[in-house]
């Protein structure tokens, strides 16, 4: 019988205790290191990072920061492939479909959504050929992620992918393709956006934690919050499970005055 999610995320995080050596048995637990261990979790870069390094992350975080906040978050979302594909979505699903909806071909993984599935050609072929114009000699998969090499002009070609994939996200949820003209249309917003907005990050040294905004204390903080709710699921859990053998204790009947 599977195990309820309020069990399994508590157990998860105790068994990765125990593989750190956080935990050892026999040892009283120290608060300090587990909080140390959630915070190096939650502000080291993420997978894509770590797997791309060729690419120019500090400069991609430094251009998605100055898009607006829905934007941003899709374009983050994006990059760290967190965007609920079908195929994430059967990873954690197995009885859920992972083909596209759109084309009824291939799974739905970043990569088809993005540029490879056949009923996107058109606007995909537009945005390619309008990125090779201004310069941009990487392949497509660093393209889509916002690694163009030496452009003329980074600004104009970040804010046009920025709009290309938040319309054909926005689009694929509205089961449909996208148009050029809504990805034009929000490109010209989206340039006058950048510009005012780029100016506060001129200058500055960015990397993942930075984009993110996660100082040492709101990640503590968040590390507390995470701690707390871990305890109280796990209270919960423990709680429904004993609740649940109450129906398998002995009944005893107190006898009347009577004695019936």
């Amino acid at each position: 019988m599977k195990k309820p999610y309020y069990l399994q995320e508590p157990l998860h995080q105790i068994k990765q205790l125990f593989a750190s050596s956080i935990l050892v048995q026999g040892n009283p637990m120290v608060h300090r290191k587990t909080c140390n261990h959630w915070i190096l979790e939650v502000t080291t870069m993420g997978k894509l990072e770590t797997l791309r390094p060729n690419l120019d992350w500090p400069r991609i975080w430094k251009e998605t920061a100055a898009l607006p906040t829905n934007i941003r978050e899709t374009m983050f979302l994006f990059n760290q492939r967190l965007l609920p594909t079908r195929t994430r979505c059967h990873r954690l699903d197995p009885t859920k479909d992972a083909t596209c909806l759109i084309c009824n071909q291939d799974p739905e993984t970043d990569e088809h959504l993005m540029y490879q599935c056949p009923e996107r050609l058109t606007v995909w072929s537009w945005l390619e050929g309008t990125m090779r114009q201004m310069g941009c000699s990487s392949s497509n998969e660093d393209l889509i992620r916002g690694h163009f090499g030496p452009v003329g002009n980074l600004q104009l070609s970040f804010t046009l992918l920025a709009a290309y994939l938040y319309i054909n996200w926005k689009a694929r949820n509205n089961l449909r393709t996208p148009c050029q003209e809504e990805v034009e249309s929000l490109w010209k917003v989206l340039r006058s956006f950048h510009a005012k907005s780029a100016d506060r990050w001129r200058g500055q040294n960015w990397d993942f934690v930075h984009f993110w905004g996660l100082s040492k204390e709101r990640a503590r903080r968040e590390v507390l919050i995470k701690d707390f709710v871990i305890c109280i699921t796990f209270f919960i859990g423990t709680t429904a499970v004993s609740s649940s053998f109450d129906c398998l204790k002995p009944v005893v009947l107190e006898s009347s005055p009577d004695g019936l």
